[in-house]
Parts: C-alpha cells; structure tokens; sequence
C-alpha cells in the first residue's frame, strides 16, 4: 500500500510540472497577410492593338431597289383584244406591238371623215376658184365690191371648215392607230393585266415595263445625320442573300424629313450591273462620308467613359493595366470602329471592362 502511495505523489507532481512549463510558452503569431495586389488573368482573344489606318465615317441606311425608268401601258381606246404578244417576264423593245384591238367602230368613223373632208375640199377649191375669177371682174368692173367680198368670205369659210374635217380624219385616224398598242420604251414587261377576249376601255391599264438597265437605290438614314450630300458614295448589300457588295451614288436627297419615320430620304444611281440584281429588292448598305482621316483605330467596344464623360482604355504596360484617357477623332458606326488619340502603336489594348480599383495591378497573359 506504501507503494501505490509514492505512485500517486510522483505522478501528480510530474502532471502540475507539465502544466507550468505549457503556461509559460509565447503563443505562435499568426501567418501575415500578403499585401501585394491580386493578379489579373486575360487571354488573346480579350486583347487586341491598334491598328494604323484610314477611316471615314459612315451611316447605315435601309432602302429599296427601283428602276428608274417604268412606264404603265394605257388603252388610248375602247376595244376587244384580239392578240396580246407579251407576258411578264418577256423583254420587250421601244415600238414594240403588245397588243391588238379590234376597233371596227372606229375604222367605219375613219372612212366617214375622209368622205367629209374629201366633200369639204371639193366645195373649199370650189369658192376658191370663184372668189379669184371675181377678182377679176371686180377689176373690170362688171361686178359689185360687195359680190367681190362675200365670194372672199365664202372662200376663207370653206378653207376653215376643210381644216375642221381634217382634223376630224386625224382624230378617227389615231383611234384607228391606238387600236395597236406599243412599247413606250425598253425594258421588261413586269405586269401583263388583260387577255385575250377581253373588252378594254379608254385609260384602262394593259401593262406595266420597267427598264432594268438603269436602276435606282431609294434610301432612308437617320435624320440626326445632317451630312448626307449628292454624290457620296454608297454601298450596299441585297437583304437576306449573298454577301456581294454593290456600289452607287447619291443623285438626290429629299428636303423634307419622313414625318412618321423622322428618316432622310435620299436616292442613288446604281452603278454595279444591273442583270444581277432584282427589282424591288430591300437593300442594307452604308453612305461612305467624306471625311477620311488616319491614325490608331480600336474597336468600339474598347471604348469606356466615365461620370464626366471621358473616354478612356484599359491598357497593358510593363505587365500592369492602366487606365488611358483618350480623345475620340472619328467612329464608324458601319464598322464599328473608332480613331482615337492618346494612346501608343505598341499598346496593348483590353476589350474587357475593369472598375477602377484595377488600375495598376498585374497582368497575366495566358
């Protein structure tokens, strides 16, 4: 039992002996904190430089192709159609016959003016012959001066009423004419409107002809874009098919702004083949102005402004993004590019948009 005693005594005191000598050890400090500034991570496809090049404003516009030349084809008289010689599609020459009327009615009006106006003159050359022989006797004093002057009369009468029946003759004549129809002008017959066996009447639509050698671009741009003038180039493209770029220029601009589109209307003459393009065609293109410059182009998206509206890039230098102010020379909103100053050919410009708090930290460029 002494033992057991002496056991318990020395192992108390060896636990309060490993108590004090834990109490009297200096805590450990905690870890420091780094200070340096986390480092940022972009890739190629977030970076691009500028590029030294010429840029002209441009303006977007949609619009419509037209010919410039079109024509509707009118019945000049009343008539059966007995044959038509065209249809849509065909191409058809100035002077052309389209069609044909019969207008019998207005071959029986023809004979009968001829039939006046040959019994008009016969009675016109009549008085005419008696109005000279009694000049002759007037001078010779066997008639009186009033006989004289009313054979005069007579004769200027039956020459005017002669004039009458002539005009008559070609009235009845052009009705005869009309009864055939032709081409006004060349081009390509858009829309055949009658068959045969059908009666027309005077001013009734038979066709319409547009010539597409000559054709017409009908735009409309913003009307906040106030430097639209005649001659300026124009290119564009047809809605919805290849990606050909077509070219013209600006003949025209309306003076009057669209009111419920607030759009300027202007029109160019299309200058690239016509056979390749189709009439009544929407068209998508931009007004080349002119007012070409030089210098470091970015893309738009580069670009950012801040609350008092400065323009300003990301840019990488010496490893490290820096906020670069800017100055906007020019913007393309047709390709959407910008010319800007202030900043160097070598720079490395981000298309990602940072907060201020990432000026001058580090970049990595994976």
């Amino acid at each position: 039992m002494k033992i057991l005693s002496v056991l318990s005594v020395r192992l108390c005191l060896a636990c309060t002996l490993c108590l004090g000598l834990s109490s009297c050890q200096k805590p450990e400090a905690p870890a420091p904190e780094s200070s340096a500034p986390r480092q940022l991570e972009l890739i190629g496809t977030d970076l691009v430089k500028p590029q030294y090049r010429s840029l002209s404003s441009q303006i977007r516009f949609t619009g419509t192709l037209q010919a410039r030349q079109r024509t509707s084809v009118q019945a000049q008289t009343s008539g059966t159609i007995t044959q038509v010689y065209a249809d849509n599609g065909n191409q058809v020459q100035k002077g052309q016959t389209l069609l044909r009327l019969n207008n019998q009615d207005d071959q029986a009006r023809l004979l009968q003016a001829r039939a006046n106006y040959t019994a008009t003159k016969a009675q016109a050359d009549l008085s005419q012959n008696l109005a000279e022989r009694n000049q002759r006797l007037f001078k010779q004093g066997f008639i009186s001066e009033i006989e004289y002057e009313r054979s005069k009369a007579d004769a200027r009468a039956q020459r005017e009423n002669m004039a009458a029946q002539q005009a008559m003759v070609n009235i009845a004549q052009k009705a005869v004419n009309d009864a055939v129809v032709s081409a006004p002008i060349s081009g390509f017959v858009s829309n055949r409107q009658v068959q045969v066996g059908q009666t027309v009447a005077t001013g009734q639509t038979l066709f319409e002809i547009v010539d597409s050698s000559s054709l017409e671009l009908q735009g409309a741009a913003p009307d906040t874009q106030n430097n639209i003038q005649v001659g300026q180039a124009v290119q564009f493209q047809l809605a919805g098919q290849d990606q050909r770029v077509f070219n013209a220029r600006i003949s025209r601009i309306n003076p009057v702004t669209d009111p419920a589109s607030r759009a300027v209307q202007f029109y160019a003459n299309v200058s690239s083949p016509a056979s390749s393009l189709a009439i009544g065609n929407y068209v998508e293109g931009s007004i080349q102005l002119n007012n070409s410059q030089s210098g470091l182009v970015l893309p738009a998206q580069a670009i950012q402004q801040d609350n008092a509206q400065q323009a300003y890039v990301w840019a990488i230098r010496q490893n490290r993004l820096h906020r670069v102010n800017v100055d906007v020379v020019m913007q393309d909103r047709a390709s959407n590019s910008v010319m800007v100053k202030g900043i160097q050919p070598d720079d490395v410009i981000s298309l990602i948009k940072f907060s201020e708090q990432a000026n001058g930290r580090p970049v990595k460029v994976s």
